[in-house]
C-alpha cells in the first residue's frame, strides 16, 4: 500500500483486535498528523454558523474571514490566507501559511494557552481556536506575523505586519456566551492523582481540566471518555502545561443542567532509559513465505528468525513490505521501505536523539523512516498488547538478503491500570 508521508514521526495509536478497525489514531506515519488542515488539533469543533466578510491585506498577504463560531468558551474562526507576491525569494513558491499563537490578539487581549495557531495551504481554510467574546467586547481580531511555507528546501519565511479584522457579531451573543461551571474531585488510583482544576460547559463544548499528580511522567493512552445522558463522548487535547501535569481537554457539548462521569486510563509511564538490538534474519522470513518484496507482502517473524540480542529484549512480530510516497521540492518520489512489528512499547528519545537505528550484514545503514507505538482493545474493551512499528527505507533487496541488526535507545513504556473515574456536577 502505497503512503503519502508529511511528517515522517508517528505518534501513539490505539486499534480494536480482532475486528481490526482504528478506534483512535493520534498521529500515525503517513496516516495522521495532529489536528487536520481545515480544523485545530484535538477537541471538537462546532458548526461555523455565523458567516465573515472582513478581510485584511498588508505586505502583499491577504489574510480573510469567512465563518465563525461563539460561545461561553471559546471564538472559532476559519481562516484562508493568500499571498500576492507568491515567490518573494525567487528560489520558491509558498504553499502554506503559518500564524504562531503568540502573533494573535482578540480585542488586544493575548492568545493563551490552549487557543490559536493556524495551519493550512495557501487559499485554504482552516479554523483557529481564539477565546471567547465578551458580551461587550468589539471581535476584533489582530494578526501581527505570517509564516511561508515553500514547496523546496527554501527556509520559512516570517512576515510582519499588521492585519486587524473585525469580526460580524451575531444579534443573539448573549445567549450563545452562556456557561456553567461544574465541580469535581481528586481521585487516586495506581499510585497517580488526578484532580480536576476547572471544568465549564457552553453551547459548543464542555471544557475539562486536570491535574495529574505521579512520582514519574505519565500520559494518557487514547482518548478520555465522558458519559452524558447514556451516550459516550471522547475528549480531546487542547492544551498541555507545567510539563504535562496540568491538561485541558475539549468534549462535545453537554445539556445544561446535568452531570457527567468522566473516565481516565489507562495511564503509560516511561521507564528507565535503556537500549537494546536484535538481529533478524530477514531473508529466511521472506524465502519461508515466498516474498519478492512487493508492496503490501508481509509475514509473521518467528523466535527463529532471531539471531542475537543484547540488551533491552526486542521481539520481532512482523515483516511488511510497503511504499512511501515522499514530497522534496515540489516533486513525490516513491521510495520503498520495511515495517517491522515488534512486542512492547518503545517510543522514542526526546531532544531529537536517533532512537532506531537498522544496519545490515555489510555494514549498511537503512535510513529510519519514523517509528509508532500501539496499544489495542480486546472483545471486552480492555486496553492491552503494546507493540512499537519502525520504517526503514532499503534501496534493494540486496540489502536484505541476509540478516538487519535494529537497534532502540530510549525510554520503553509501561501500562498502569486503575480506576480514574470521576462525577462532575453544576
Amino acid at each position: 500500500m502505497r503512503q503519502k508521508v508529511a511528517n515522517l514521526d508517528m505518534g501513539r495509536f490505539l486499534l480494536v483486535a480482532v475486528a481490526s478497525v482504528t478506534l483512535l489514531a493520534i498521529g500515525a506515519v503517513a496516516i495522521a498528523l495532529a489536528g487536520r488542515d481545515g480544523q485545530p488539533a484535538g477537541g471538537t469543533l462546532p458548526e461555523l454558523d455565523v458567516k465573515q466578510s472582513g478581510s485584511a491585506t498588508d505586505q502583499g498577504i491577504t489574510v480573510s474571514l469567512t465563518r465563525a463560531h461563539f460561545s461561553g468558551t471559546a471564538t472559532f474562526v476559519e481562516l484562508e490566507v493568500r499571498a500576492e507576491d507568491n515567490d518573494p525569494s525567487g528560489t520558491g513558491s509558498a504553499v502554506r501559511a503559518i500564524i504562531d499563537p503568540s502573533d494573535l490578539r482578540l480585542d488586544e487581549a493575548a492568545v493563551e494557552s490552549g487557543f490559536g495557531g493556524f495551519s493550512a495551504p495557501l487559499a485554504s481554510p482552516g479554523v483557529v481556536r481564539l477565546p471567547p467574546l465578551l458580551l461587550r467586547g468589539e471581535g476584533t481580531l489582530q494578526i501581527q506575523s505570517v509564516t511561508l511555507l515553500a514547496a523546496d528546501e527554501t527556509p520559512p519565511r516570517a512576515v510582519t505586519g499588521e492585519w486587524s479584522i473585525r469580526l460580524e457579531v451575531p444579534g443573539d451573543l448573549a445567549s450563545r456566551l452562556r456557561v456553567e461551571h461544574l465541580g469535581g474531585g481528586r481521585i487516586e488510583s495506581g499510585g497517580v492523582g488526578i484532580s480536576v482544576e476547572g471544568a465549564v460547559r457552553s453551547t459548543s463544548e464542555t471544557l475539562l481540566t486536570v491535574r495529574i499528580d505521579s512520582d514519574d511522567p505519565v500520559a494518557q493512552v487514547g482518548q478520555p471518555s465522558m458519559v452524558a445522558a447514556g451516550e459516550t463522548l471522547y475528549g480531546g487535547l487542547i492544551s498541555r502545561r507545567e510539563d504535562g501535569q496540568l491538561l485541558t481537554y475539549s468534549f462535545p457539548p453537554t445539556k445544561f443542567g446535568s452531570m457527567v462521569q468522566v473516565s481516565f486510563g489507562p495511564l503509560e509511564r516511561a521507564l528507565e532509559r535503556t537500549s537494546g538490538s536484535v538481529e533478524i534474519d530477514l531473508a529466511a522470513a521472506m524465502a519461508r513465505a515466498g516474498l519478492s518484496g512487493a508492496d503490501g507482502q508481509e509475514t509473521p517473524l518467528a523466535a527463529a528468525d532471531v539471531v542475537r540480542r543484547e540488551g533491552v529484549e526486542l521481539t520481532p512480530t512482523l515483516l511488511t513490505f510497503t511504499r512511501v510516497i515522499s514530497s522534496s521540492g515540489g516533486k513525490d518520489s516513491v521510495l520503498p521501505a520495511i515495517r517491522l512489528t515488534f512486542d512492547g512499547a518503545f517510543p522514542p528519545a526526546g531532544g531529537g536523539e536517533e532512537s532506531y537505528s537498522a544496519v545490515t550484514a555489510l555494514g549498511k545503514a537503512l535510513r529510519s523512516g519514523g517509528s509508532g507505538v500501539g496499544y489495542s482493545k480486546d472483545l471486552t474493551g480492555v486496553v492491552c498488547c503494546p507493540r512499537t512499528e519502525m520504517w526503514f527505507f532499503y534501496d534493494s533487496l540486496n540489502d536484505l538478503a541476509e540478516t538487519v541488526t535494529v537497534t532502540y535507545r530510549g525510554n520503553p513504556s509501561s501500562l498502569i491500570r486503575g480506576d480514574w473515574r470521576m462525577t462532575l456536577r453544576p
